[in-house]
């Protein structure tokens, strides 16, 4: 048994057992050979730590840690930018792009007037100066016509249009807009005072002065993939009279076609004419089926009463079969003479349109805000003396009665001698001329 206690391996384990007693908690005599060592190592390995510790505080970053700090840059400068982009940068180009040019008109055609508003077929062409990199979507939308109260210089509404919206493809240049549309909300008090200081008489107090106006929307619009924006726009324009002169009549091609004169009494006559034109306007219209009459007055005195019938229309370019029809005053027949013989002469004259008036067709609706419009309106109309085209059959500013009236004189070359003739038969009947 005394072998096996005495045996190496015993010694050894307990040597182990006491080299590791430090760790184990027991106590190792201070001046133990074992204690000195340990102390020398533990020196040793403050050492190295402090070392270490030193290496480590001036190593550079490794890779992972770059590209966490590149992420984290573009993470930051992405969230400061794409709101500014999303909310300003690209609400504003689609707003700037909204309010420039403006699209160049090809055709407003009036389709019906109605009772409280007009069908319009609008056709146009839009330019694009910064084209669309994605698909751009304009969302249906109302545009209101706006203008300024001449008596308070509030904001007042003239009417407004509901635009169907609009769709243009990526990298469009020229964008085509056609569209059928009610131009509703019509400000009957405003365009009637408009129309009257535009064809009226210029007084101090009816003169028209240069008139703003501005349509403005806030429409929705989509970037394909992108995202939406309500985008406030606004187009400006200025209506000045004085800076708008009327179509060139001398490159409308006016043609009296045909003209007839036909007696109805010894001091009445009916007067026809039908006529070719070329429009120079992008303006067109339908029949209406409503006739307009009007007087026409010369020098005070009513002289012959107008009729557009109810089938005139208007279209682009060359128009044909445009007629109208009159009736001459049995009491202004002196002074529709003399009218007729200043035409002839070469001499200018000028005319008054008055009573205008509407007369409907069976079955068609009535258009009492067109009648408010239409009931004071009162204008001039000069009428240059004849000149030696007038024979070929062109008419060149002339009220369409005045050709066929004409036919009351001979041939050019003896107007005037005619004139004298009638001039002085009417003194000796009592009228003054």
């Amino acid at each position: 048994m005394a072998a096996i206690h005495d045996h190496p391996e015993d010694h050894s384990c307990r040597a182990s057992v006491s080299e590791t007693s430090p760790l184990l908690g027991e106590n190792v005599p201070a001046d133990s050979p074992d204690r000195h060592n340990s102390n020398n190592g533990n020196d040793d390995d403050d050492d190295d730590l402090t070392r270490a510790s030193s290496t480590k505080r001036w190593a550079a970053p490794s890779r992972h840690t770059v590209a966490f700090g590149v992420l984290a840059v573009i993470l930051i400068s992405l969230t400061v930018t794409l709101p500014i982009v999303y909310l300003v940068v690209i609400p504003h180009r689609l707003c700037k792009a909204l309010s420039g040019s403006s699209p160049q008109l090809q055709e407003a055609h009036l389709i019906a007037i109605n009772n409280d508003s007009i069908t319009l077929r609008v056709r146009a062409l839009a330019h694009n100066d910064d084209i669309p990199p994605v698909q751009v979507t304009m969302q249906p939308t109302l545009f209101a016509l706006m203008t300024v109260n001449p008596h308070n210089r509030n904001p007042l509404t003239v009417g407004s249009l509901q635009f169907p919206g609009l769709v243009i493809p990526r990298g469009t240049v020229d964008v085509p807009i056609d569209f059928t549309s009610d131009v509703k909300h019509l400000n009957v008090p405003f365009i009637t005072s408009f129309v009257k200081g535009l064809m009226g008489k210029q007084t101090p107090t009816t003169a028209l002065p240069p008139q703003r106006f501005w349509m403005q929307a806030s429409p929705m619009m989509s970037l394909h993939n992108i995202g939406a924006w309500v985008v406030p726009m606004e187009n400006t324009m200025v209506f000045d009279k004085d800076a708008i002169s009327a179509p060139d009549a001398s490159n409308m091609n006016i043609t009296v076609v045909a003209k007839e004169l036909t007696p109805v009494s010894a001091l009445q006559f009916k007067l026809f004419a039908n006529m070719s034109f070329d429009n120079p306007l992008p303006v067109s219209f339908a029949a209406q089926h409503i006739s307009v009459l009007f007087s026409v007055f010369y020098d005070g005195t009513r002289i012959v009463d107008m009729t557009i019938p109810p089938t005139t229309h208007l279209v682009l370019g060359h128009n044909t079969n445009a007629t109208i029809a009159g009736l001459t005053h049995p009491d202004g027949l002196p002074k529709l003479m003399h009218l007729v013989g200043e035409y002839a002469a070469g001499n200018a004259s000028v005319v008054q349109i008055k009573n205008v008036r509407l007369r409907y067709e069976k079955k068609r609706e009535k258009l009492p805000w067109i009648e408010t419009i239409i009931r004071d309106i009162d204008f001039e109309v000069h009428v240059p003396g004849a000149s030696e085209e007038d024979d070929d059959g062109a008419l060149v500013v002339v009220p369409f009665w005045i050709q066929p009236l004409t036919s009351l004189l001979p041939a050019a070359h003896r107007a005037r001698k005619v004139i004298k003739n009638a001039h002085r038969l009417a003194r000796r009947a009592g009228f003054v001329v």
